[in-house]
């Protein structure tokens, strides 16, 4: 082994990949594709002399991608790593019998007792849904292998009591690693899943949900969650499923080389836990345009009869679990794949090679096959145009004084070159949102004001809540951010910025995007060039962290923009309204690529490759 591929090993040695999307996204198949050998990686992608094309190959785009193909292709051919899944829903049955293994009762009965409990429909989607008990007993999941499960963590389970825990810490995680990934839990974990898919696609995704739920808001499997009422959701528990599998990724063999792909997380704060704790952590988020198609089809080999019904069900759970409102109420540990996607540095697309000619990594398979050469040897070839683009649009961002998101965005003309950038924020002239504070505004003596860090509105202005009654805004902002509460806060070192728009629309009861201090980061691009001056932008193209707004959208329109480029989907009509309407459509698409910290890491050489030749070449 050469001197230099040491330095290589470091981070080749070890890594962890986890994936995310919403469901029929495709992480599972991506994380089998994996699992896999190059052998069957080949089975995915094209081989380099079928790039050829009489048409394409003496432009530069076609040799400029089928270099880089050939060189990704060659790296990982000879150097390919397979990574061990970690499968969240079953580190989920793990973590449920440790913990009544925990409270001493007899597990099997109450193991078949609470999966019976949580397999139903939603008492508030689902009514009228028609469905049978379940049909499970103890003795089946004993015959499942059970049983060798619970035997294993009894004999173990003193090992994690708080007295004992720093000095068995190394004993445990390796217990639970090589646990996790015998054949006898693998077993039982296929067959217990399949025997719920079986009864019901949907209700078996409900469970999970369910049970994932329950752990991280009490740590107790046996509890229900009501997100009404967020009744007892403790933060201490949040981490429980998301530290199991911290333990299992510890427990390796550290002589080995030890890759990992975690299949898959839904709870972004668990993203934290992980990129907290390790330096060779990649977030992964899968896309797939054709959701539902694929989950039709993964449920038609279980529930045929009435496959549709049960596919419809899981896309609307799926959206429920993509949905950030309870994030944003205060609810972190149930699902928030909204929020996932967005702490996402890099974007795979569901994709199958079609035939035509694409001179890009295409396929699923051939999206893998360049962050794996890139995990393998950072900075092989240089980003893709769309890459570089989308970067500077996500580390503009940070520039946002907004504290709801924080939104980048670059207009470029076709040709890739950067005309202009732009971020969420107030009107120069403004103080951001960010560096406000609702303690000093709502302490300004009469007389005191200062209209140039407060409005003369928030200082003085009236809000109409319906016709027989008025309230000031300043004395609603009183009620909001109490002296008590604030002064908590004080105590801790920070402040207590303050969303005008949020709050004016909670004093006034409605919902509306119009009265917001801010502009959006696409027309602060767009007023950049009439502001400063340049070239028009007709024809160009726009990369935005997040999908443009109906009101953006139209101003896109307007100007020319012939192509939008996004990492998160906004969630209003915005594309089936505006975009996709008139004779000049401009083309809107999911950004494909790396971004991030995650760009640099991939894309930045340990050390220029001249030196690198040179030191190899002694």
């Amino acid at each position: 082994m050469a001197t230099i591929d040491k330095i290589y090993n470091l981070r080749n040695k070890f890594s962890v990949v986890a994936l995310t999307g919403v469901t029929g996204s495709g992480c599972s198949e991506l994380a089998s594709l994996m699992e896999g050998s190059f052998e069957n990686l080949k089975t995915k992608i094209r081989k380099p002399e079928e790039l050829k094309n009489e048409g394409e190959k003496d432009s530069k785009q076609y040799q400029v991608f089928s270099r880089k193909y050939q060189r990704a292709y060659r790296l990982v051919e000879k150097k390919h790593e397979s990574y061990k899944i970690i499968s969240y829903k079953n580190a989920l049955i793990l973590e449920t019998v440790i913990l009544l293994a925990k409270k001493g009762v007899n597990v099997g009965d109450e193991f078949v007792t609470l999966v019976k409990g949580k397999f139903h429909p939603s008492t508030t989607h689902d009514k009228g849904y028609g469905y049978e008990m379940l049909n499970l007993t103890v003795e089946q999941v004993n015959e499942w292998g059970l049983d060798y499960i619970i035997d294993k963590i009894s004999d173990n389970i003193s090992k994690i009591e708080e007295d004992n825990w720093e000095n068995n810490k190394s004993d445990w995680r390796k217990f639970i690693h090589d646990l996790f990934f015998c054949k006898e839990f693998k077993d039982f974990c296929d067959k217990f899943y399949n025997h719920l898919k079986s009864n019901d696609y949907y209700l078996k995704n409900g469970f999970v949900h369910r049970l994932a739920n329950a752990i991280r808001s009490f740590g107790d499997p046996e509890k229900t969650l009501d997100k009404n009422t967020k009744k007892d959701a403790d933060m201490e528990n949040m981490f429980l499923i998301i530290g199991l599998i911290n333990d299992i990724i510890k427990g390796a063999n550290h002589d080995k080389k030890r890759n990992f792909v975690i299949d898959s997380l839904r709870c972004s704060l668990e993203i934290v836990y992980l990129r907290e704790r390790y330096n060779a952590f990649y977030m992964v988020c899968m896309h797939n345009e054709k959701c539902i198609e694929t989950i039709k089809t993964k449920v038609a080999h279980y529930n045929e009869n009435k496959a549709e019904t049960v596919a419809n069900h899981i896309f609307d759970l799926g959206i429920t679990e993509n949905s950030p409102k309870d994030y944003e109420e205060g609810l972190f540990s149930v699902p928030d794949i909204y929020n996932c996607i967005g702490n996402s540095e890099i974007h795979i697309f569901k994709r199958n090679n079609d035939g035509n000619v694409h001179l890009d990594f295409y396929s699923t398979g051939e999206q893998w096959l360049k962050i794996q050469a890139l995990l393998l040897h950072p900075g092989l070839f240089t980003p893709s145009s769309d890459e570089r683009c989308m970067s500077v649009a996500f580390q503009v961002k940070f520039n946002s004084g907004c504290i709801s998101r924080q939104v980048g965005c670059v207009i470029t003309d076709e040709k890739f070159t950067i005309k202009s950038v732009g971020w969420n924020d107030v009107p120069v002239g403004q103080i951001p949102c960010g560096l406000t504070d609702a303690r000093e505004l709502c302490d300004t003596k009469k007389g005191e004001e200062d209209f140039r860090h407060y409005s003369k509105f928030e200082y003085l202005g009236s809000i109409t809540v319906n016709e027989n009654t008025t309230v000031r805004f300043l004395d609603e902002m009183k009620s909001t951010y109490p002296v008590d509460k604030t002064n908590e806060i004080v105590e801790e070192g920070l402040y207590t910025p303050f969303c005008f728009k949020s709050n004016y629309n909670a004093f006034k009861k409605q919902k509306d995007n119009v009265n917001t201090r801010s502009l959006h980061a696409e027309e602060n691009t767009m007023l950049q060039i009439s502001k400063n001056g340049g070239v028009g932008l007709n024809g160009g193209k726009m990369y935005v962290t997040a999908s443009p707004c109906v009101l953006c959208s139209k101003k896109a329109y307007q100007i020319g923009i012939k192509e939008i480029i996004y990492l998160d989907r906004y969630t209003d009509i915005a594309e089936e309204q505006i975009l996709e309407a008139g004779y000049d459509q401009p083309i809107c698409r999911g950004f494909c690529g790396i971004v991030g910290a995650t760009y640099y890491k991939l894309y930045q050489p340990f050390m220029s490759y001249k030196d690198e030749l040179q030191i190899r070449m002694k």
